[in-house]
Formats: structure tokens, C-alpha cells, sequence
């Protein structure tokens, strides 16, 4: 708790119970800031947060109401401040701070990150796949966005803190980062994994979409460091824009770390990574070349941070990724891809294959109908028979299914919008050395929990 008079010297001699930014979670005792978003003001839902016990309020424009008000200019500029004010800045909280954005792969990433510094440190990860450290499971089945609002990002990084996490890694999202949801935390190491037009949703063009990927070089500590993928074509706008000491991995041996001498199949991954002029062998349950930039990307950064590639190599060994081309029983599942890490994966597939592929797509229903097309083109390219599906149960139009089929001159394809029908159609259609390839719906995120299906539950039926 908090007395509201240290706040901007408001001298408002009331005592705060927490900060809210959503009048639905709002108790007894919150101070409600009254947020401006693209679509939603939070000054419409002022009632709402005092009937459900806002004590006071931060707004940047006139209201009539029975509790106290802090004027400001701007809300959402002094938000991190409040932030701040309330909890105190995480900078100070913690030995090390990772920051991690990128098209594809962030979430692999930190999870791998996490995993590695685990070995020997006290790491906390939060993003897509949930808010967990060794002793602290927060919410074990994800987020409701990538990038939390920053609202639950200090109130989680506080209860980190309590749980004697002294480490943690944050996965950024170009739209948390354009709303300024990391706040004042600035990054001992931000991570790059790659960047495409793929994924570009909320925002309004792949300029805007560029934009707010580059404010994470400009939270990057005095003396920290930028990590970026070397055969990233776009890798050098982060490089021009930082002031931050570069280093690289990726396949070129001109990378600070970089890879070579790949054997994979469809359950395991064999590579050899440089470092240093000195040759180690990584041996993964990661499958596909996107895991081994992935693998690469948290090695270098953990190396970085203080540990021996041998630490991480073990931890390596074991790490398994839920729903990010996990085999699963002998059906891959990959829960988010975007078009270019859809056509390496189905070409790994393709070259590792006994027998056939069948996929099942599904998209969620968002802006890019380039992405949509691509995502026909090359399942149906590389597959031998394609399902596409909605991202979860329904009928009716669907945007993503009309898109990725309507350019289609193929046969080898059929739609089917109930998304369990689809996976059961495949699982049935599937003989002894086929692979199952199972495309969408994030089931991690637990957003609908009504309508998303269980693939786990379907191949556990079908498949023994």
C-alpha cells in the first residue's frame, strides 16, 4: 500500500490498496488510471471502476465524481512514472534483464533462455507461454498478449521479486512495444530474432510495423548488448539504429556464433555451433531449421549474460517446447508460424518424410490476406493432402479459410470449418510412417477456452 500524496506531490492523503489500467479489475481500494487506447478510453468506464472500489483516479481531462482526481497532460505518457511510484522501478530488482521481439521465434526463445539460465542462476520468463520461474507459476497456461499490460507486468515482476527471482526475460511484442507496455525496464541484453512483414496485425503498415520493433535498441542499459540474427536481410536496421555493442549468430561464419553440419530427423536435432574458433555439439528434441537459429539466439545471449556454452548445452539436451513444432506422438504440432517459417518447416518435412504429409491449416482471422494466400500456396505445395480449418470451432465466413483457399488451381486440399473435425479427419487418414502437421490455434493461449480445441486429447484417441 500507498499513500496517493507522494504521488506527483498531489498532496491527496489517501491510501492505495493497487493500480489498475482495466475498471473490470478494479477493487477495492485501486487507484484507476484512466488509459487512452486505439479503439477505448478508459475515461468511459469511470463509473464502472468507482462502483467496483476505485478510491481514486489519474485522468488527463475534466470529470465529475465522489472520489479524488490527479490531473495530468497526458495519461498514458506518465503511466511508467505511476508504475514506478507504486512498485518501484524493476531495474532495480533484478541482476539481469532480457528483452526478446522479433517476427517468429520469440517465444521459443525465451522459454529456452529461461530454461538455460535455470541451470545456474535464478531466471523468470514472461510471455506467450505463460509467467513461470523454478518456484512460481503464475498463469500456467499463458497470457491474454504477448507483451503483458504493464499494469500485470510490474505487479508479476513484483511477485517475482518476492519469490527471490533475480533474473528474467520478457517477450516483446512490436505492439507492446509501441504502447510503451515494458514501461521504464530497460533491457541488459535485447535480443532480435528475426524480422519479416509477416505478423503485422494491429498496426497500421510494415513501416509502423518497423517502428515500434526499433524501441527495443532504445531500451537497451548504457553498457548492455544487441543480439541480432547475421542472415536477417533486415537485420541492419536494428544494427544502425543501436548504440548498444552488436553481436550476431546465424549460419555465415562471419557471425559472432554461427552453425554447421546439420543432421536432423522428425525427432531430434544435431548441429555443430562456433564460438570463438572452438567447435561444440548441440544435440536438441528441437526439430526444423528455425529451432537452430532459436538455439543459437539463446546460447549467444546466455553467454553474454555469464555462462559457459557447457552449461548451456545441457540444458539444451532436455528443453522441449510445447506447440512449436513439437512432435507429438508422431503429429507435429505448431501452434504459431508465420508464411516464411511455414515453408521451411514443411520443406524439413518434406526432405525427413517416410510417408505422407497431411496438414491441417488454420489462420486466425486477421488483416494480411497476403499471408493467407501464402499459407495455401505452400501447404499445398509441400503437403499431400490439405484440411484447412478455422483457428477454432465455427461455421460460417471466414476471411483466413477464403484467402488461403481462393487463389488455390489444386486438388489436394478440402475445407472443413469445425477445426476438431478436421484434426480427426487427418488423425484417421494417417498410416503407419505418415506425418500429421497440425498449423494454428493457439491452444497455450486459453483465450476461449469453450471453442479451442485439444490436439493432445484428439491424437491420444486416435494415435497409439
Amino acid at each position: 500500500m500507498k499513500n496517493l500524496k507522494t504521488l506527483f506531490n498531489c498532496g491527496i492523503d489517501v491510501v492505495i490498496s493497487g493500480v489498475q489500467l482495466n475498471s473490470k479489475q478494479v477493487e477495492k481500494g485501486d487507484l484507476f488510471i484512466c488509459r487512452k487506447g486505439i479503439n477505448s478510453d478508459a475515461h468511459d468506464f469511470i463509473n464502472e471502476a468507482i462502483e467496483n472500489g476505485a478510491i481514486a483516479l489519474v485522468c488527463d481531462r475534466n470529470v465529475n465524481v465522489r472520489v479524488p482526481v490527479i490531473m495530468v497532460n497526458d495519461v498514458n505518457f506518465n503511466i511508467p512514472e505511476i508504475m514506478d511510484w507504486y512498485y518501484g522501478n524493476p531495474n532495480d530488482k533484478f541482476k539481469n534483464v532480457v528483452g526478446v521481439t522479433g517476427t517468429a521465434g520469440k517465444t521459443t526463445v525465451c522459454n529456452l533462455i529461461n530454461e538455460i539460465l535455470n541451470c545456474k542462476l535464478n531466471c523468470g520468463c514472461i510471455g506467450t507461454n505463460g509467467i513461470h520461474s523454478k518456484k512460481y507459476n503464475f498463469e500456467e497456461f499463458g497470457v491474454p498478449n504477448t507483451t503483458l499490460p504493464i499494469d500485470k507486468l510490474y505487479k508479476t515482476i513484483d511477485k517475482f521479486k518476492e519469490n527471490e527471482v533475480d533474473n528474467i526475460v520478457i517477450e516483446s511484442s512490436s505492439y507492446g512495444l509501441k504502447q510503451n507496455r515494458i514501461g521504464n525496464i530497460t533491457f541488459d541484453i535485447a535480443l532480435v530474432t528475426n524480422f519479416s512483414e509477416a505478423h503485422i496485425g494491429e498496426h497500421s503498415d510494415i513501416k509502423d510495423y518497423l517502428s515500434s520493433k526499433l524501441k527495443i535498441v532504445h531500451k537497451i542499459k548504457k553498457n548492455g548488448y544487441l543480439v541480432l540474427n547475421a542472415d536477417d536481410i533486415n537485420h541492419h536496421y536494428f544494427k544502425d539504429k543501436s548504440t548498444a555493442k552488436v553481436f550476431t549468430f546465424g549460419k555465415n561464419d562471419k557471425a559472432d556464433l554461427y552453425f554447421k553440419d546439420i543432421k536432423e530427423s522428425l525427432y531430434e536435432t544435431d548441429f555443430i555451433i562456433v564460438y570463438k574458433g572452438k567447435e561444440y555439439n548441440i544435440k536438441t528434441k528441437l526439430i526444423g531449421i528455425n529451432n537452430v537459429y532459436n538455439v543459437c539466439a539463446s546460447v549467444l545471449t546466455c553467454i553474454l549474460l555469464g555462462l559457459t556454452i557447457e552449461d548451456c548445452i545441457s540444458a539444451i539436451n532436455n528443453f522441449s517446447m510445447k506447440g512449436r513444432m513439437e512432435n507429438y506422438k508422431g503429429v507435429i504440432i505448431d501452434f504459431a508460424v508465420t508464411a516464411d517459417a511455414l515453408r521451411k518447416d514443411m520443406k524439413f518435412l518434406s526432405k525427413n518424410k517416410k510417408g505422407k504429409i497431411i496438414s491441417v491449416i488454420g489462420r486466425l482471422e486477421e488483416r494480411d490476406i497476403f499471408e493467407y494466400k501464402e499459407f495455401g500456396k505452400i501447404s499445398t505445395k509441400y503437403s499431400d493432402y490439405v484440411i484447412f480449418t478455422t483457428d477454432r470451432n465455427k461455421s460460417g465466413i471466414s476471411l483466413a479459410l477464403e484467402g488461403m483457399t481462393g487463389t488455390l488451381s489444386c486438388d489436394n486440399y478440402e475445407v472443413i470449418y469445425d477445426r476438431e473435425k478436421a484434426i480427426e479427419k487427418a488423425l484417421e487418414m494417417k498410416q503407419k510412417d505418415d506425418v500429421v502437421y497440425i498449423v494454428g490455434c493457439e491452444y497455450l493461449y486459453r483465450r476461449n477456452k469453450e471453442v479451442c480445441v485439444n490436439p493432445y486429447d484428439l491424437i491420444d484417441r486416435y494415435v497409439h
